[in-house]
């Protein structure tokens, strides 16, 4: 996924010269998929259908933030044949505040969802995004800024030592153009990926946080503990 436009590129001060409309928009999916790979969400609204295990529990936990809104999950279904049990959604609580993309979830209500492994089939809009209020969902701002960052990473050619040097201005500590005397610092300084700051840090605020959860399930408060059958 691109999380910023070529014109967004343009307008930092990338310009054709620089690298072609051909090169950016290959180095936004490029960057596009750092993140995600880094941060363990994505920052689009996306229709997926999703499968998630039968936990026994009134708490079914999701791999992903399910979008702000009405009506954002539009169907429900377990089993494992080829006509599946529908789940009425006046008959779950759906999660997704803002609050909530961090630990996204559906509640049964008086109920309990089937126990198997890989039983749910949730279709709808999923993605760690903002919301209007309204109709309009979008790349969260530190998001967008981190993938044009990335991306005038990525376009500097090899051969270019200045371009490869621009690359490496946060590292800057001491520069003098007196016998072109250039001294960089530690790039692990931030413990990320790239070593920028301006990067790395809003990877790691973003990153999705780290679960333990039993192999057995959840209780019903949606804390994971070990659960057996009544």
């Amino acid at each position: 996924m691109a999380y910023a436009t070529l014109q967004e590129v343009r307008d930092e001060g990338v310009t054709v010269a620089t690298a072609s409309d051909a090169r950016v928009n290959a180095a936004l999916l490029a960057a596009g998929k750092f993140i995600d790979r880094h941060t363990g969400w994505f920052f689009e609204r996306t229709l997926k259908t999703i499968r998630a295990d039968g936990p026994g529990t009134s708490i079914l936990h999701l791999p992903f933030p399910v979008c702000q809104g009405d009506d954002q999950i539009t169907e429900i279904t377990y089993g494992y044949d080829t006509t599946p049990s529908d789940v009425s959604l006046d008959d779950v609580l759906i999660h997704n505040t803002d609050e909530d993309r961090e630990n996204p979830k559906i509640r049964a209500i008086g109920w309990r969802w089937p126990r198997g492994g890989d039983l749910v089939s949730v279709t709808g809009y999923f993605g760690y995004v903002d919301w209007d209020g309204d109709v309009t969902w979008t790349t969260p701002a530190a998001i967008k800024d981190v993938c044009i960052r990335l991306v005038v990473r990525m376009i500097a050619r090899i051969g270019r030592e200045d371009e490869q040097l621009d690359r490496q201005i946060f590292r800057l500590t001491e520069d003098s153009t007196k016998g072109r005397k250039n001294v960089f610092g530690d790039v692990g300084a931030t413990g990320g990926p790239t070593g920028d700051p301006d990067i790395d840090l809003v990877v790691a605020a973003y990153k999705r946080p780290f679960e333990v959860r039993s192999v057995n399930g959840a209780d019903d408060d949606g804390d994971w503990t070990e659960w057996t059958e009544d």
